[in-house]
C-alpha cells in the first residue's frame, strides 16, 4: 500500500467509528421509528376491530328481537315486513331478509309485499343458510354481491321458525356501512385499511373498494391470517404497493382488519436521516482524501528520495540526501549518508582483502601442485626403480608381487598428477585460458562419461587479466563438478564463453534434473546456496561480476556469467570491478 493509502487508512480509522455511530443511531431510529407505527397500526387495528364488533352486536341484537316476532308463528308476513322496515331503518345500509330452508326468499324489506321474490343462488349466502339451520346459531356470511342492491353485503342471519317450518332471517349490511366505520379512524390517509372476511376475500376497504371488493388477499397474507392479531413486514397491496401490514382479528366475527403501511411513509424519516450522514461521509471522505493525497505526495517524494539513496547504497554509490522538511526522515537521510561512507570504505577493504586471500589460495595451490609433481612425483620415480631393481634380483613369484606393486605406484602417480593439474593447471599460463579449458572439459568428459561441449567467441583472451582467466577456470570447475555431483540425469553439457563489448558472457548449461531456485522444499534445495555456488558468486564479486541461475524440474539447468573485460595490463579497472 501507498503512503498515501496509509494515511487514507489512518483517516478512516478516525472517520470510521463516527459514521459506524451515526449509522447506529439511524438503525436505532429506524427501530424506534418502525416500533412507534407498529403500535400505532397495532392500535387502529384492534381500536376498528371493536367498532365492527359493536356493529355486529348491535344488528345480532335487532336480529334476535325480530326472530321472536309473533308474526313469523301466525305466519302474518306483512305485518312482518313493516316490522322489519323499521328496524332496518335504524341499521344504516341494511336490508332484512325471511327465507325458507330452500333458498326462496319470503320477505325483502327492499321488495314491496306481493311482488315476486327470487330464490337464493349465492354460494356464501347459502353456506350461512346451512350452518344456521344445522347448528341453531347466529351465523355471520362472507362477502357476497346483493340480490336486489347488486353491491358487496355481508349477512348476519339465524334460525327461526315460520308456522313450524325452519326457515332463515338474515339482515344484510352493506360493505359500504363497515367502509365509512374504517373511515372514522385517525390514521394516516396514507395508510390502506381493509376489512377481510373468512374467506380471506376483502368486504371493503379505505380506497377502490368498488375495484377490489370480493377480490382475495395476496397468498402471504392470507397464509398470516391464523392469529389473533399480527405483522407482515414485506408484503404488498392489491395495486402492488409494498407495505407494512398490521392486522387484528374482529372478536365477534372471524374477520380481519387490516391496516397496511406505505413502505415509503414507513422509511421517509430514515431516508432523510441516511442522506444526511451519507452527505457528511462523502464530504468528509473527499476532504479527507484529498488531504491525503496533498500530504502523502509530499512524503512520498521524501521517502523516494531516501528510497533513492539507499539503492545506490546497495551499489556502492556516494549518497547526497537533501532536506525533506521532516525531521525523522532528515535523521535518517543523515544516517544513510554515514552509512554510505562507511559502507564504501568497508566494501573497498572487504574487495581488497578478499583479492590477496584468492591470491594467497592460488600460490598455495601452486606449492602444491610443485610439491606433489616434483618432490611426490619423483619419490614415486625412485620407488619405481627400486622396484625394478629388486624385482631382478627376486624369484618368479616376487616378481608377480613386483608387478602389482608397480601398477599400484603407476596409479597413485596419475592420481598426484591430476590433483595437481586440478590445484593449479599449468596450462593456463602455458597454454592458455582456451587450451586450459579445452583440456578440463576433455578429462572431465572421459571421468564423467557425460558429453560436455566448450564453445568461444572471444578476441583477445590471452590479454585478460590474470585475476580473470583464473577466475573463469574456478567457475567452470566448480560447475562441472556441481553437474557431476547432483545433475543425476544429465547427458549434455555445453560451456559459451561470449565477449559483447567491455563485457565478458558466460553461460554453463545442462540437461539434468534441475531443482527449486526458491528453495521450496525440493529434493535439492540445498544446492541454491551450497558452498560451491556461494564460493563461486564470492569469486565473481571479486573481480566485478555476477551470477544468476534459471532451473526447471526435469529440464536442467542454466548458469548466467558477466564479467567486466579488463586487460591484464588495466589494473585500474580491475580494482574498480573489485569495488
Amino acid at each position: 500500500m501507498t503512503l498515501t493509502g496509509h494515511l487514507i487508512v489512518f483517516g478512516l480509522l478516525i472517520v470510521g467509528p463516527l459514521l459506524i455511530a451515526s449509522g447506529v443511531l439511524a438503525y436505532r431510529f429506524e427501530s424506534v421509528e418502525r416500533t412507534n407505527l407498529q403500535a400505532e397500526a397495532k392500535r387502529v387495528s384492534g381500536q376498528l376491530a371493536s367498532v365492527i364488533d359493536r356493529e355486529i352486536g348491535t344488528v345480532q341484537s335487532a336480529l334476535t328481537a325480530l326472530s321472536i316476532s309473533h308474526s313469523l308463528e301466525i305466519q302474518d308476513f306483512e305485518l312482518f315486513n313493516a316490522k322489519a322496515r323499521i328496524v332496518a331503518k335504524t341499521i344504516p345500509g341494511s336490508l332484512i331478509a325471511l327465507r325458507k330452508s330452500d333458498g326462496q326468499v319470503v320477505v325483502n324489506t327492499d321488495v314491496p309485499i306481493g311482488n315476486a321474490l327470487p330464490k337464493v343462488t349465492e354460494p356464501a349466502l347459502l353456506e350461512a343458510d346451512r350452518l344456521a339451520l344445522t347448528t341453531g346459531q347466529t351465523v355471520i356470511s362472507n362477502e357476497y354481491q346483493g340480490i336486489v342492491r347488486h353491491e358487496p353485503h355481508v349477512s348476519i342471519e339465524t334460525a327461526v321458525s315460520v308456522g313450524g317450518a325452519p326457515a332463515v332471517l338474515s339482515i344484510a349490511v352493506s360493505a359500504d356501512t363497515f367502509r365509512k366505520l374504517l373511515l372514522t379512524t385517525s390514521a394516516p390517509r396514507a395508510w390502506l385499511i381493509a376489512l377481510v372476511d373468512a374467506n380471506h376475500r376483502i368486504i371493503t376497504r379505505t380506497r377502490n373498494e368498488e375495484d377490489y371488493a370480493g377480490a382475495s388477499v395476496s397468498p402471504r397474507l392470507a397464509a398470516a391470517l391464523t392469529t389473533e392479531e399480527g405483522v407482515l413486514p414485506n408484503s404488498a397491496t392489491r395495486e402492488g404497493t409494498p407495505v407494512y401490514t398490521v392486522f387484528c382479528r374482529v372478536p365477534g366475527a372471524d374477520w380481519y382488519v387490516v391496516s397496511s403501511i406505505p413502505i415509503a411513509d414507513l422509511e421517509y424519516p430514515l431516508h432523510q436521516v441516511w442522506l444526511f450522514i451519507g452527505t457528511l461521509a462523502a464530504l468528509g471522505l473527499l476532504i479527507l482524501v484529498g488531504s491525503a493525497t496533498v500530504y502523502g505526495r509530499r512524503l512520498a517524494g521524501s521517502v523516494s528520495n531516501l528510497d533513492q539513496a539507499a539503492d545506490a547504497i546497495g551499489k556502492s554509490h556516494a549518497v547526497a540526501v537533501t532536506s525533506t522538511g521532516v525531521t525523522e526522515f532528515d535523521k535518517l537521510g543523515d544516517t544513510l549518508a554515514h552509512a554510505s561512507r562507511d559502507l564504501q570504505t568497508l566494501s573497498m577493504q572487504r574487495a581488497e582483502l578478499y583479492s590477496r586471500l584468492l591470491n594467497a589460495r592460488e600460490s598455495e595451490r601452486q606449492r602444491l601442485s610443485r610439491e606433489l609433481h616434483d618432490q611426490t612425483g619423483q619419490n614415486l620415480v625412485a620407488a619405481l626403480l627400486e622396484i625394478k631393481r629388486t624385482e631382478a634380483s627376486g624369484g618368479e613369484q616376487q616378481r608377480e608381487s613386483f608387478v602389482r606393486l608397480r601398477a599400484l605406484i603407476d596409479r597413485i602417480g596419475q592420481d598426484v598428477h591430476r590433483v595437481a593439474l586440478e590445484l593449479r593447471p599449468p596450462s593456463i599460463s602455458e597454454i592458455g585460458l582456451v587450451g586450459a579449458l579445452s583440456n578440463l572439459v576433455k578429462d572431465w568428459n572421459e571421468q564423467n562419461g557425460i558429453q560436455a561441449d566448450l564453445y568461444y567467441e572471444v578476441d583477445n583472451l590471452e590479454n585478460l587479466a590474470d585475476e580473470l582467466q583464473v577466475t573463469i577456470y574456478r567457475v567452470v570447475q566448480e560447475a562441472l563438478t556441481n553437474v557431476a555431483k547432483h545433475a543425476e540425469k544429465a547427458t549434455q553439457v555445453t560451456i559459451t564463453l561470449s565477449h559483447v563489448g567491455s563485457i565478458l558472457r558466460l553461460v554453463i548449461e545442462d540437461d539434468g534434473q534441475g531443482f527449486d531456485t526458491e528453495g521450496n522444499g525440493s529434493a535439492s534445495e540445498g544446492q541454491v546456496n551450497g558452498l560451491g555456488l556461494v564460493g563461486m558468486r564470492e569469486r565473481l564479486s571479486s573481480v566485478g561480476g555476477e551470477m544468476e541461475i534459471e532451473s526447471v524440474a526435469g529440464k536442467g539447468t542454466t548458469i548466467f556469467v558477466r564479467l567486466p573485460f579488463v586487460a591484464a595490463k588495466d589494473t585500474s579497472r580491475t580494482r574498480e570491478a573489485h569495488v
